[in-house]
């Protein structure tokens, strides 16, 4: 009987063993800095569990183990790893209820000043209005040290409106784009969609370093979307955080000497002909090595 009960102690202290060995230099590897830890943790998982389960089996073996063995030594360490183990799985579970506390703490929603204070921190890296009127957004970075950071993700739906003032100020005064849109109103003003512009409101928009893309020689992107208004040659679909002007070719000869004289003051907006991105000029705005392609 007892030789049956060593067997599930032995291999349980094992697994515990290492298992906190394998997670104890892992979080040394996070905190160097080093990359691909949180990959191997979730690789790991299957270690994790065995080593949970260890506890009980380990726990129970090591207790009756004591109980029924004659040695006063051979009881006194079964008992021990029997209880240690137990303790540890008593801990595990304390850990899990805090685990669970602070989640429910996460999915709180923040408030509209602490939204607007992360925006303007510029820690958002974009929001969206969803169909039950919470705001839900995403951070620039989850993680710290190599660990994952788990972060409250969503807001006051009523401060939209505030959030997306706030988002465009940061974008113009610091270049830090926050994305927002706003599912619960398709016909949102705020990000108004498609439709078709004059020649002295492209121009000015284009001065303003607010045109992200320019395209012509082809749909740009635009054959799928519909544009309100009176059709004047230039289209603009307006996302609010980023626009992109699409010419057809009757405007192109208007429109293309401007968009140039804006390329090289602000680096943009990036032409787009016949499929593709151009490669950005150097003298506009990027270095040689900054020039991007894209098909």
């Amino acid at each position: 009987m007892t030789v049956v009960l060593w067997v599930p102690l032995g291999v349980s202290v094992a697994i515990v063993g290492v298992s906190a060995g394998v997670h104890s230099w892992l979080v040394l590897l996070a905190r160097k800095g080093t990359s691909g830890t949180e990959y191997m943790q979730i690789a790991l998982a299957p270690l994790s569990v065995a080593a949970y389960v260890s506890t009980y089996v380990g726990g129970i073996s090591g207790l009756l183990l004591a109980s029924a063995t004659g040695s006063p030594i051979l009881r006194f360490l079964a008992g021990g790893l029997g209880g240690g183990l137990l303790t540890l799985n008593a801990l595990s579970h304390v850990a899990r209820l805090r685990e669970r506390r602070r989640n429910r703490k996460l999915d709180r929603v923040i408030s509209q000043d602490e939204m607007l204070e992360l925006i303007r921190s510029q820690t958002i890296k974009g929001f969206c209005k969803q169909k039950d009127g919470v705001v839900r957004f995403t951070y620039v970075d989850y993680w710290q040290n190599g660990e994952y950071i788990r972060r409250p993700s969503n807001a006051d739906g009523a401060g939209y409106p505030a959030y997306v003032a706030a988002a465009d100020d940061v974008r113009r005064q610091h270049g830090h784009t926050v994305s927002y849109r706003n599912e619960s109103d398709p016909h949102d003003p705020l990000t108004p969609g498609g439709r078709w512009i004059t020649v002295e409101e492209a121009t000015a928009l284009l001065q303003a370093n607010e045109i992200k893309t320019f395209a012509y020689t082809g749909s740009g992107g635009f054959a799928h979307t519909t544009f309100k208004g009176t059709p004047t040659g230039i289209r603009l679909l307006d996302h609010g955080w980023v626009r992109h002007i699409h010419v057809n070719p009757a405007m192109e000869a208007t429109m293309i000497p401007i968009a140039r004289d804006a390329q090289r003051r602000h680096g943009r907006p990036q032409f787009w002909m016949n499929g593709r991105y151009e490669q950005t000029p150097p003298d506009a705005g990027h270095s040689p090595g900054e020039a991007r392609h894209s098909t």
